[in-house]
């Protein structure tokens, strides 16, 4: 009935679930000001949900271009700490240094699953057009891995929706299944050749 009353909206937000909620609703009524305030006040509490980073993200593009999105974040990441909220920045940078980026990011947190799922983005078709052996054997590592955190359970629980976790992880078992077409064993394990010359010629 309270919510009724109020269009939707949770007065006195306290909770960050409340404060999510709110942004998600004000979002969808185009009230972009207090969107963003109550996006502000879900991030202050530095949990380590994902999603919300990439809701959020999808909306300062909208509203900020992606360099504009990318300073916010910077501040963000200054100001409220987390290493959700380190990742999603990676996510930001320029296609030149994403890649880079994100390395350091896995390198420094291998338990923060969900990072494996974006640096094989980087090598995947959609991201380098044309892929190379060793880019088809990036991909297919780095998914492999994150599967063996979901199997752990260490990859759902970085995020509010589950539906959205689980769209990740149907992505990266169909890509595994469509890598395993090629023959990335070859790859891993090339042939190698050597010649030599002789009075009768190479051998």
């Amino acid at each position: 009935k309270n919510l009724v009353q109020s269009g939707g909206i949770i007065a006195n937000a306290e909770r960050p679930e409340q404060f999510y909620y709110n942004a998600r609703v004000y979002e969808q009524r185009g009230d972009y000001g207090n969107a963003r305030r109550s996006y502000n006040e879900y991030f202050k509490f530095n949990l380590d949900f994902l999603d919300p980073h990439l809701r959020y993200q999808t909306f300062l593009k909208v509203q900020e271009g992606r360099q504009g999105a990318l300073e916010i974040y910077r501040a963000m990441v200054s100001n409220f700490p987390s290493v959700s909220a380190e990742m999603a920045l990676s996510l930001l940078e320029s296609q030149d240094t994403r890649e880079k980026k994100l390395r350091k990011f896995v390198s420094a947190h291998p338990h923060y699953s969900p990072s494996y799922y974006f640096l094989a983005n980087q090598y995947s078709k959609q991201v380098v057009g044309e892929q190379t052996l060793d880019d088809k054997l990036q991909e297919r590592d780095l998914l492999s891995k994150l599967l063996t955190h979901h199997e752990d359970g260490n990859f759902v629980k970085y995020f509010v929706d589950n539906a959205y976790a689980a769209s990740l992880l149907d992505d990266s078992k169909t890509r595994i299944v469509a890598l395993k077409s090629f023959n990335l064993e070859r790859a891993e394990n090339p042939i190698s050749m050597s010649g030599s010359p002789s009075n009768s010629g190479w051998t």
